[in-house]
């Protein structure tokens, strides 16, 4: 087996309450488009854009959680997306 690169490693959040930003690298991001639209728990409702098929949709989105098939504009989803 091949050694795990930095890039490869896990994020780890820790037991801590600061709140001070920090960066991490999903190397798992490009599947991002390949995910089911989430609307997360909350119950704002924020009009987003999702991929699903070829092509993006408007969807609403609660204001958390959710994933990462969740993008502002219909540009930034077909940027990202759309080949």
């Amino acid at each position: 087996m091949g050694a795990v690169t930095i890039c490869e490693l896990k994020m780890v959040v820790g037991p801590c309450k600061a709140a001070i930003p920090r960066w991490w690298y999903d190397n798992g991001e490009c599947k991002v488009c390949m995910l089911d639209n989430d609307s997360g728990p909350c119950e704002a409702s924020y009009i987003r854009w999702w991929y699903d098929k070829g092509e993006c949709k408007k969807f609403v989105y609660g204001g958390c959680k959710g994933n990462g098939n969740n993008f502002k504009t219909l540009e930034e989803c077909q940027a990202r997306c759309q080949v």
